[in-house]
């Protein structure tokens, strides 16, 4: 018994018509799949913080508190910043 042939092309398209579709098929998928992505997140505005913990201890309206970091105290309008935690006797 013998075998159908592969392809479903003719003798007169030649072996890289295959190869074409393929690739046109791929790169549809590609462009495509680009177009449905969603968009970069936008950078943080100016003068945002960024969600890191480095603890520091601060001066805000007289009375020290534990900030993630320098740039929350800071923003915060604390000052006196020093890196760790505050002590509980402070």
């Amino acid at each position: 018994m013998r075998r159908p042939p592969l392809s479903t092309g003719t003798a007169t398209e030649g072996p890289m018509k295959p190869i074409a579709i393929a690739l046109a098929c791929v790169a549809g998928f590609a462009c495509c799949a680009a177009a449905q992505s969603t968009p970069p997140p936008n950078p943080p505005e100016k003068g945002a913080c960024y969600e890191l913990y480095l603890p520091v201890c601060a001066t805000k309206d007289g009375r020290r508190a534990t900030y993630s970091n320098k740039c929350f105290a800071a923003h915060d309008g604390a000052t006196d910043i020093t890196d760790g935690k505050c002590n509980p006797d402070q």
